[in-house]
């Protein structure tokens, strides 16, 4: 069988990680599949946990770099498209980028110190500079991918997005997926509900970036609730990282509801704390496991500044074009009109809970099925023509000048 690539080199539990593990375990029936990883990587080291023999496992050695057979095919996240040069050498290997995030081909010139003279910041100068400079070069690159059809996007949201910074009109979509064995039959979903407590869920990786401050919101909305006042509120999070410590103080804080700290989960532990909530505030594929476990689910948008003004909800069913999770700074006011505030929606999952339940999972197995994504992702392994010739080059020359000398000099 022809060689297939995943590379996602990570140490934690996140959306990507998952998808890339299942993309590869869907795909290794097809293909002879090798995962590229850091040592004790997250999908590496899941591989190994679940004893999967049918794919391989490569492990990075910073003091080299991998060559790739010409003929092999390379399927990452389009955001490492940025970092290629220092983890492959160019060759023919053709080249996937999966656009997995709607910022990831957004490229971000890494923070500097201040240096400030008579009130004129020249770290923010310069780096606007340079963010122009590598804008201007990622357009070029990325209209080169989208027509050697090796450029997908997981939602309309990231569509969206490369339009907006490249002028990019394209229909390579490969949505988001849930496992097959995730989806518990075709039959209604059986309701459970908790006849003295009403139990609220977050499950996401608690960043200090974007997932915080929506994260926030939600809590503050809940503590403020006339549901809350009224109903006994247990919230459960199910979540870590390094935004944890910022949650801790928030939780502190507020006192007429429990918290419920169970950190990260797989398996059947994950599927047991799911099962015994109400409602589930989550966005990308923690909503779709939510909710396609008949857990109630509102998708969640995130921000990446706190959100100051009111900001509506609305159940995963609602959402159009795969989209699962909008970045809230790049909307208008009439976006954020749309939806329910806090105490509609969990007045609404109260009083109609199996229905909630039922259009939220129904949902999910429509439009988020690992069956679809199947056929997706085989069409876009066989169709992508970009090479990692083209890619390593751009990832080289997107550096700027002074890192390029230090990628020769100290090495």
């Amino acid at each position: 069988m022809k060689k297939l690539y995943v590379f996602y080199p990570s140490l934690i539990l996140g959306g990507a990680e998952n998808l890339l593990l299942r993309s590869a375990k869907i795909l290794s029936v097809f293909y002879d599949v090798t995962v590229i990883d850091k040592k004790s990587g997250w999908i590496s080291s899941e591989i190994k946990r679940q004893l999967i023999t049918n794919i391989n496992i490569i492990e990075l050695n910073f003091n080299s770099k991998i060559t790739l057979e010409n003929d092999s095919i390379l399927l990452t996240s389009a955001n490492y498209l940025f970092q290629l040069d220092k983890y492959f050498n160019p060759s023919c290997s053709r080249l996937l980028l999966w656009s997995m995030h709607p910022n990831n081909l957004i490229p971000v010139v890494g923070r500097s110190k201040n240096v400030s003279l008579h009130n004129f910041n020249y770290a923010y100068f310069f780096s606007k500079i340079l963010s122009f400079n590598l804008l201007a070069k990622t357009k070029k690159f990325v209209a080169k991918a989208n027509r050697l059809d090796a450029l997908f996007a997981m939602d309309g949201e990231v569509d969206a997005n490369l339009y907006q910074h490249y002028g990019v009109n394209h229909s390579g979509l490969i949505p988001v997926f849930v496992s097959s064995k995730d989806i518990i039959s075709d039959k209604p979903v059986e309701v459970i509900r908790h006849s003295n407590s009403f139990h609220i869920l977050w499950l996401g990786r608690i960043d200090n970036d974007f997932k915080i401050n929506i994260l926030n919101y939600v809590l503050d909305k809940v503590e403020t609730s006339k549901f809350a006042k009224e109903n006994k509120i247990i919230f459960h999070i199910v979540g870590d990282g390094p935004g944890f410590g910022q949650l801790q103080d928030k939780m502190a804080s507020i006192k007429n509801f429990n918290f419920e700290k169970h950190g990260t989960l797989l398996g059947a532990q994950l599927e047991k704390v799911i099962d015994m909530c109400d409602i589930s505030f989550s966005m990308g594929m923690s909503a779709l496991e939510t909710a396609i476990r008949g857990c109630p689910t509102v998708l969640l948008d995130f921000s990446f500044t706190p959100i100051n003004y009111d900001y509506n909800f609305k159940f995963i069913y609602e959402s159009e074009n795969y989209i699962v999770g909008r970045d809230l700074g790049n909307k208008s006011a009439s976006f954020k009109e749309k939806g329910k505030n806090m105490d509609s929606i969990l007045s609404h999952v109260y009083n109609s809970y199996s229905q909630v339940a039922n259009l939220s999972c129904n949902y999910v197995k429509e439009f988020h099925s690992e069956k679809e994504a199947e056929k997706l992702l085989l069409q876009g392994v066989a169709s992508t023509k970009l090479t990692l010739i083209d890619a390593v080059h751009f990832s080289f020359e997107s550096r700027p000048y002074f890192r390029r000398l230090k990628h020769y000099f100290f090495k």
